[in-house]
This record gives structure tokens, C-alpha cells and sequence, in this order.
């Protein structure tokens, strides 16, 4: 089975790997399909693709009429650049002390810093997120969006 472009680009190594997120939300059954879909654009919008994520979202009524209209949303863990390219999620930088120094990789044998074949000394290095898009307080910022954004569209339509 061939890669996709996305999973060339995250490296795919182990089971763990993020390549999106969904969010499955129930959507109220007292508005009207209408309603919904602007609900959930409006939500998507302030959320997620102002932050500069892109945004697929399924609506599911199987039944019509039946009281589980609800959305599948999924959303990328990595930004897309102006030129269409896939960005960073995070990258690799110099790990720094309190004062903001470089922190040396110290040979525990000899206590001195370590050097590499060319006699360059050597720092550690710290993986550094470029967005917060996986920090994983959002969730309670989502839901209490959700909850938000929801309730001013069920008060706008006389829904108690």
C-alpha cells in the first residue's frame, strides 16, 4: 500500500503518529438543517480555520426526522503554506536554560562538554511545537465554544 503525501511528510514510523483530529458533535435537533450547517460553520470558522487549520466536515442524518443529526469534523495537525506545501507541526531547536543560554551535552566520564568528529561542541536539542493545536486544554476551550456558539443560535431562534 502506497503512502499518502500526508503520511510521507509526518514519517509515519509507529501507531502513535497524528496525521488529524476529529471532533464528533450532536447537533440540536430544534433547528433546521440550515441553522445547523451555519452553527457548525460558524463554530469550524472561529475555531479552527482562523487558526489556520483546514476543516472537513460530515453531516449525519441518517434517518430524517430521527433525533441524531450530529457532525463528524476533521481537522489537520499541521498547517498548509501560502505555496501549498505542507508546514511544520514542530521543529527541532536548542534547548535553553533559565538565562536563555544554550544547554551543553556534558560527557558524564570526563564533566567537559561534548564534541563531535570535528571537534564542535555539542548542545541539547528540545522538539518545539509551532502552533498549540494539540495542547491539550483546547478541548475544554472547543467545548465551551461549542456551548457558547450554540446556545446564542438556539436564544436567536426562540428554541428554550
Amino acid at each position: 500500500m502506497s503512502k499518502t503525501t500526508n503520511e510521507r511528510i509526518e514519517n509515519i514510523k509507529t501507531k502513535i503518529e497524528q496525521l488529524a483530529r476529529e471532533i464528533d458533535i450532536a447537533l440540536p435537533k430544534e433547528l433546521s438543517f440550515e441553522q445547523n450547517l451555519n452553527l457548525i460553520r460558524e463554530y469550524c470558522k472561529t475555531n479552527f480555520i482562523n487558526k489556520g487549520m483546514i476543516v472537513d466536515i460530515a453531516i449525519h442524518n441518517e434517518n430524517k426526522g430521527n433525533d441524531n443529526i450530529h457532525a463528524h469534523i476533521m481537522l489537520t495537525t499541521r498547517p498548509l503554506n501560502n505555496d501549498g506545501q505542507w508546514g511544520e507541526k514542530e521543529k527541532k531547536d536548542y534547548a535553553k536554560d533559565e538565562n536563555g543560554q544554550r544547554v551543553p551535552i556534558i560527557d558524564p566520564n570526563t564533566g567537559l562538554q561534548k564534541v563531535d568528529s570535528r571537534n564542535r561542541k555539542q548542545w541539547k536539542r528540545e522538539y518545539v511545537q509551532t502552533n498549540d493545536w494539540s495542547n491539550r486544554d483546547n478541548v475544554e476551550l472547543w467545548r465551551q465554544s461549542w456551548a457558547d456558539i450554540t446556545n446564542r443560535y438556539l436564544e436567536h431562534n426562540n428554541v428554550k
